[in-house]
């Protein structure tokens, strides 16, 4: 139970911490949408241009407050000690009340030095032509860390901190302290599992990469046993889990480094693949991949490339330039026509308060085994409950030659054209999103949606983790609340037709 109520209380803080935007924009760490690669991203592009409110408070306040635990070991409890400060061990509040502690830390750089966060993973730089300079203001940056750290009771290791001069020139190494201790330079540095080096050839982690998967191509090689081996679907499932997981993992970066570089990592690629279908030493590359079912890597360091342009667009694009400039800059490189991407959205109002009701009832009968005379039984039930409700059908469309929406309210029949490539599923949602569009305008107080799409209407039920345009509709859905009270009900169709 204690565990339980703590992801409640997580769920919650972490929600209200994001509406209100308490945590700094650079902070990647254990953000919902967030990863290593932002922090890695950020590094790697300043690198290559050198070269609810008091409630909450109180409830947490109490539960961290006068904490016991016990240590167990060979099924024997030790006595009880207080919890002094801090959170208990493998907390799922810990993350999240870290991330509010070391917050304020990045108020300790001033331009034109930069930082960003990923957790307790802080890096600060600064660009400038000349050395003497840049020695200076992260200097001052250090000491400013160092008196933040003594007045928060947080403490910086030296011997796990280290600087690194990213530059085509020969200049002498920085002479950074920290607590009076020089900071050790370093000609290539390991940030979140990737390694940079000074002249960004990349060559150090992908020889990294090289060596670690290799070590993994002997399971793949064992597992392959012609005569009591795994079968090539599970030992491609193994491949991907043990050696593209790691060849994948900081692709977007290192994708500019030469050929005859990558080709190191490549071999790795194609003969883990050759192993794992057991094909002949012989075959062509190409084929060892078309049959796998798995794009070349070339192809697979764009394709994930363009994954991070389509997350970065989503993530608030409109609200930093900084964004929208990385957004311009990738899609140039990987000659892509700009294309409309729906921004991600957040809940208005918090997720466990709101109370539209979502009647999916008819799921439940089985389309095969039941006859339509005992759909449209529960049908006509179902609306008996709802007399009072005006009805709105929505139902969306998509063929060949285009994808478009209707909403039928009364008389009124609407249609919606969608752009092509839109899915049936967003164009479902669509639909119900207009629809409420339409009823926030009417001075009608009783609502029912009728659609057929159940996945959109689970989507827009799911509390936890819904799509954005569920969110969008879920926050359309609150607004009317605001100024008069408006009663919705959203009503599975789909197994009644006609």
């Amino acid at each position: 139970m204690c565990k339980l109520f703590e992801k409640i209380i997580n769920y919650r803080l972490s929600w209200y911490l994001e509406k209100i935007a308490f945590l700094y924009p650079k902070q990647n760490g254990f953000r919902k949408n967030r990863s290593t690669m932002d922090s890695l991203y950020e590094i790697n592009e300043e690198i290559k241009q050198t070269t609810h409110g008091r409630r909450l408070l109180n409830t947490l306040t109490d539960f961290t407050t006068n904490r016991k635990f016990q240590v167990k070991a060979n099924n024997h409890l030790s006595c009880e000690f207080a919890q002094e400060n801090g959170v208990p061990q493998s907390s799922a509040l810990s993350v999240t009340l870290f991330l509010i502690a070391i917050n304020d830390i990045t108020q300790n750089c001033n331009p034109p030095v930069k930082y960003n966060l990923f957790a307790d993973y802080f890096n600060y730089w600064c660009r400038s032509n000349n050395a003497h300079t840049v020695q200076n203001l992260l200097q001052i940056t250090t000491n400013n860390l160092e008196k933040w750290a003594n007045k928060t009771g947080f403490n910086f290791s030296p011997g796990k901190s280290y600087c690194s001069t990213f530059t085509k020139k020969r200049v002498n190494e920085l002479n950074i302290k920290l607590n009076y201790t020089p900071i050790a330079n370093k000609n290539t540095v390991k940030m979140l599992g990737v390694v940079f080096d000074k002249r960004q050839t990349w060559s150090p982690y992908i020889k990294h990469l090289k060596k670690t998967t290799s070590n993994s191509l002997k399971i793949i090689k064992i597992l392959s046993h012609a005569s009591w081996g795994a079968d090539s679907m599970s030992l491609i499932k193994i491949f991907n889990a043990i050696i593209q997981s790691k060849i994948n993992y900081g692709s977007i970066l290192y994708r500019t480094a030469a050929m005859s570089t990558l080709k190191l990592i490549d071999t790795v690629n194609n003969s883990g693949l050759r192993l794992a279908i057991r094909a002949f030493c012989s075959s062509p590359i190409q084929s060892i991949y078309n049959i796998a079912g798995i794009p070349p890597p070339t192809l697979r360091r764009i394709e994930l490339s363009n994954k991070y342009i389509a997350r970065l667009a989503r993530q608030n694009g409109n609200k930093y330039s900084s964004i929208n400039n990385e957004i311009a800059k990738l899609t140039n490189e990987n000659v892509l026509s700009p294309v409309k991407i729906t921004p991600r959205e957040f809940n208005s109002t918090p997720p466990w308060e709101k109370n539209y009701q979502i009647n999916t009832e008819l799921n439940t009968l089985s389309k095969q085994n039941t006859a339509p005379e005992i759909f449209k039984t529960h049908v006509h039930r179902i609306l008996d409950e709802y007399k009072n409700f005006q009805k709105i059908f929505t139902d969306a469309s998509k063929a060949d030659n285009g994808v478009g929406i209707s909403i039928i309210l009364e008389n009124q029949n609407l249609t919606f054209k969608l752009p092509n490539e839109c899915s049936i599923f967003s164009a479902e949602a669509l639909a119900i999103l207009k629809a409420i569009e339409i009823v926030n305008t009417s001075a009608h107080t009783n609502f029912l949606i009728l659609s057929d799409s159940l996945s959109a209407l689970n989507s827009i039920k799911n509390k936890t983790n819904p799509s954005d345009i569920a969110i969008l509709i879920q926050n359309n859905l609150d607004k009317p609340n605001k100024k008069k009270k408006t009663n919705y009900t959203d009503m599975d169709t789909r197994a009644y037709q006609n």
